[in-house]
C-alpha cells in the first residue's frame, strides 16, 4: 500500500499496554508518524520504533503545548492526531485515503471527526455509544493547537472546514483504579488553569454543580442508555468537576497565606 503524505502524532507517558493498538491503525497507510513521550518508565518507546514511530523525548508542560511540539515536529503539512487511548476504524483510514489519492483532501484545510466511546466494561462501542465531534485532521498552515495546558483542542485560523462520516475510537480508563488516578491529575491541571485565571470557586457552585452536571452529562451525552456503567462514568464527570473546584480553592488559600506571612 502507498503511504500518503500526511503526518499522525500522538504523545504519550506509560501507554505500553494500549499504544500498539493506536499505532496499529495508523502505521500502514500514513508516511510520518510521531511520537513525543514525556519520559515514560515503561516500554513505551519501544513499542513507537517497532511501529517505524519518530520519538522524540519532551518534558509535559501541558496537553496543549505537548501537541504544539508534536505539530513541530512532523513533515508533511497534512496533520492528524490520535491520543494513544484511541484508534482509527478501517473506514475512517479508507476516508482519509481516498481524499488523499483523488486530491480532494484540498477541499477544505480542515476536518472534523466523529469520536464514539468504549466504556470500561465494553470491547468495542454499544449501539447507543456517546459520540462527540473532533477537529483532528487539518493542515497546519491554516489550523493549530491551542497553547493551553489544560485543554487541548485544534483552533481553526482560516480556511474551510469540512466533516467525515465515518469514526475514531476513544476508551480511555483501563480500570477504576486508573480513573481515580486520571481525575487526580487533570483536576490539578484544571485548578492551576483556573486559579491563574482568578477563578474562585463559589460555595453555589460546590452546592449546585454536582446535581445539575450529573443531569447534564447523563442525559445529554446519553449515557442514560448504557445502564450502571453509563451512571458511573456520568458520575466521573462530576467528581472531576468538584476535585477541580476544591484543588482550586486551596491554592486560593495557600496564596493567602503567603501574602500574610510576608507582611508580617
Amino acid at each position: 500500500m502507498n503511504k500518503v503524505p500526511l503526518s499522525a502524532f500522538v504523545i504519550t507517558y506509560n501507554e505500553e499496554d494500549r499504544l500498539a493498538k493506536c499505532l496499529e491503525s495508523l502505521y500502514k497507510w500514513v508516511d510520518d508518524v510521531v511520537v513525543v513521550d514525556s519520559g515514560s518508565t515503561d516500554n513505551t518507546v519501544k513499542i513507537a520504533e517497532k511501529y517505524g514511530a519518530r520519538v522524540f523525548t519532551h518534558p509535559f508542560k501541558g496537553y496543549g503545548q505537548q501537541k504544539r511540539f508534536a505539530e513541530d515536529q512532523c513533515k508533511h503539512k497534512w496533520l492528524f492526531n490520535l491520543d494513544a487511548d484511541e484508534f482509527m476504524s478501517p473506514a475512517l483510514s479508507q476516508e482519509i485515503i481516498a481524499l488523499f489519492t483523488t486530491g480532494n483532501i484540498e477541499t477544505y484545510k480542515s476536518y472534523h471527526i466523529k469520536r464514539q466511546e468504549i466504556l470500561l466494561e465494553q470491547e468495542k462501542p454499544s449501539r447507543f455509544a456517546v459520540t462527540s465531534t473532533w477537529l483532528r485532521l487539518y493542515h497546519k498552515d491554516f489550523a493549530r493547537f491551542q497553547d493551553c495546558a489544560a485543554h487541548d483542542y485544534v483552533i481553526v485560523e482560516h480556511g474551510k472546514t469540512g466533516t467525515l462520516k465515518n469514526v475514531f475510537y476513544h476508551k480511555s480508563l483501563r480500570n477504576w483504579h486508573h480513573a481515580i488516578e486520571k481525575l487526580n491529575n487533570y483536576s490539578d491541571v484544571l485548578a492551576q488553569v483556573a486559579f491563574a485565571k482568578g477563578q474562585k470557586p463559589s460555595l453555589a457552585k460546590f452546592l449546585l454543580t454536582p446535581p445539575l452536571y450529573l443531569l447534564k452529562v447523563y442525559f445529554l451525552k446519553r449515557y442514560f442508555l448504557q445502564g450502571l456503567p453509563g451512571f458511573f462514568h456520568s458520575c466521573s464527570y462530576v467528581i472531576l468537576r468538584q476535585m477541580k473546584y476544591i484543588k482550586t480553592l486551596e491554592l486560593f488559600y495557600k496564596a493567602r497565606r503567603e501574602n500574610q506571612e510576608k507582611q508580617e
